[in-house]
């Protein structure tokens, strides 16, 4: 998601792209997104999203096309998986788990 910015000396309140520079513009967002998940492990592609690493660079090689500002990633559909990953994923969620979970907790008795 991207927000259209004004030009430089603009004195119209709005700027709007035309439908062929959406389309360059979503063509460039893509390109560097297919970058990014294919250089690095799904681990680290998190941590590129968290820190909007990549929204960085996709307002910066848009900016050709339409200033843009304000690029966000909204959602991460994962395509085509392999089972290896499946693996790779599980050891995650597993490494996480705390060691304490799961303990009770004792009451004090209150007196009235």
């Amino acid at each position: 998601m991207a927000f259209t910015k004004k030009q430089p000396r603009q004195q119209k309140k709005t700027a709007y792209a035309q439908s062929a520079q959406l389309r360059a513009i979503r063509q460039q967002m893509m390109k560097v997104i297919t970058e990014q998940c294919t250089s690095c492990d799904l681990k680290a592609l998190v941590v590129k999203f968290t820190s909007e690493a990549i929204s960085k660079e996709m307002e910066s090689a848009a900016q050709r096309v339409f200033p843009i500002q304000n690029v966000f990633i909204r959602k991460v559909k994962l395509i085509r998986d392999s089972p290896s990953r499946v693996a790779v994923l599980a050891a995650m969620h597993d490494s996480t788990k705390v060691a304490e979970a799961g303990r009770t907790v004792e009451r004090k008795e209150e007196t009235a």
